[in-house]
């Protein structure tokens, strides 16, 4: 839990740096990534999902990655389109489209994940001393688990 003798001025800056940093990462990373894979880091990060869980529900993944439904619809199905995912019914509830990985998907998650370790090794990991990665990961795990998962409206 957050320690509340944190002054506002500490906090507002860890903020500031803490979203501007993410999002230049996110933008440096995405840059490197999307021509290696023309797939965008929601894109793999639907792929991962998918490969670690197996088929899920368009609302689950929306919900995981905190987006509208739509978008989820949109992502899978330019990836359906380009053969890395599947769609298909639910089992029991016929209303229901989960998506599934396909061995194509497979092969470009693959290719993404190594362009994306390779952005983040030359974008974030080169600046972080290894030291602090337990320490880095905790927190952001400890965040992680305490923000709710709901899928946001548009």
């Amino acid at each position: 839990m957050a320690d509340s003798s944190a002054q506002p001025e500490e906090e507002v800056a860890l903020w500031r740096s803490m979203f501007v940093a993410t999002t230049r990462l996110l933008h440096q990373v995405e840059g490197q990534v999307k021509p290696a894979v023309d797939l965008t880091l929601l894109d793999l990060g639907i792929l991962f999902s998918l490969r670690g869980t197996g088929p899920q529900r368009m609302g689950s993944l929306a919900v995981l990655f905190g987006v509208d439904p739509s978008v989820i619809t949109y992502r899978v199905g330019r990836l359906e389109r380009l053969g890395h995912v599947e769609r298909g019914r639910g089992e029991t509830d016929l209303r229901v489209t989960n998506a599934a990985i396909t061995p194509s998907g497979q092969a470009a998650l693959r290719t993404g994940r190594a362009a994306m370790l390779e952005a983040a090794r030359e974008h974030f990991f080169a600046y972080v001393d290894p030291a602090d990665l337990p320490v880095l990961t905790r927190v952001f795990d400890d965040v992680l688990a305490q923000v709710p998962h709901q899928a946001r409206a548009s």
